[in-house]
């Protein structure tokens, strides 16, 4: 398990959707025992982010991930307590402890999506409205801190990218909040709204690698909502653009994959977040 995230890495560029739900899957017992916590217990989230153990660190951010663009449960069940006042400290001093430089997602960010997931597991889309409402406060908090660190000298365009990053995680925060929580489609006006700002600011960042392949997951999720072929003929144009998105057998491929499907099956009618789950499916069998 030492190179355990070093594998799984590796298998994203190279395998397929399938092989990494099952290697996660098979991982899952054993990094389980490597939590403190009790076996009947939940393993801390944010002790994840914050610990030493890069493991655990990959494990637990790829696990709410891949949860999210698969309409899967998440193999493990996680806290989001803290465990002390340090850690709460760390926490909302906007350090970044876990893995953005990999995903491009803010930690606080991460955190809310492993509280969205949590909350879709227990209730669906029965969550209560008070909730809902501390969620859209979360997201919109995430904002509110440091958008992105600037160096002296540092590159324009790759400033930009990094904020288009930040602001498609952002964006697909709240177009899953609205779809899988509130049970909105994709023609519901605030994922309508948040879908259009989406591909606006999209045309203005140009296709390169940096930012392109910080965008897969994102897409993934905000390309349910893209209702008119030409949003549709967007984000697929920039998927195409990544190499692990254009060639066959790769995660990145079946995610093109399962977009197609998605869009396949709803030409008649709105797409919803269950169609997730079906594309999947079809796609990974898993």
């Amino acid at each position: 398990m030492e190179h355990s995230h070093q594998y799984i890495s590796m298998l994203f560029k190279i395998g397929s959707f399938t092989s990494v739900l099952s290697v996660m899957d098979l991982y899952a017992t054993v990094l389980r025992r490597t939590c403190p916590e009790s076996s009947e217990g939940l393993v801390n989230h944010r002790r994840c982010s914050t610990t030493l153990d890069v493991q655990l660190k990959y494990y637990a951010s790829l696990d709410d991930l891949l949860s999210l663009i698969t309409y899967r449960p998440m193999f493990l069940r996680y806290t989001l307590d803290f465990l002390s006042p340090q850690m709460e400290h760390i926490m909302k001093s906007n350090k970044e402890t876990g893995l953005r430089w990999m995903y491009g997602v803010p930690d606080q960010l991460m955190f809310t999506l492993a509280k969205m997931n949590g909350s879709f597991a227990d209730f669906g889309n029965r969550v209560d409205p008070e909730t809902i409402q501390e969620l859209e406060q979360e997201i919109t908090a995430c904002r509110l801190g440091p958008v992105v660190s600037i160096g002296s000298g540092e590159d324009p365009i790759l400033k930009l990218g990094r904020i288009m990053v930040e602001e498609a995680w952002m964006m697909a925060t709240r177009v899953y909040l609205y779809t899988g929580l509130c049970e909105a489609n994709s023609l519901d006006a605030r994922v309508v709204k948040v879908q259009k700002v989406f591909v606006r600011y999209l045309g203005g960042v140009k296709a390169r690698r940096n930012p392109d392949s910080f965008l897969v997951y994102p897409i993934a999720i905000l390309g349910v909502a893209a209702t008119w072929p030409a949003d549709q003929t967007t984000l697929l144009t920039r998927l195409w653009g990544i190499l692990e998105c254009n060639r066959p057998g790769t995660v990145g491929n079946d995610i093109v994959r399962m977009l197609n499907d998605i869009w396949a099956r709803t030409t008649a009618r709105s797409a919803v977040w269950a169609d997730v789950r079906s594309a999947c499916l079809r796609i990974t069998g898993m």
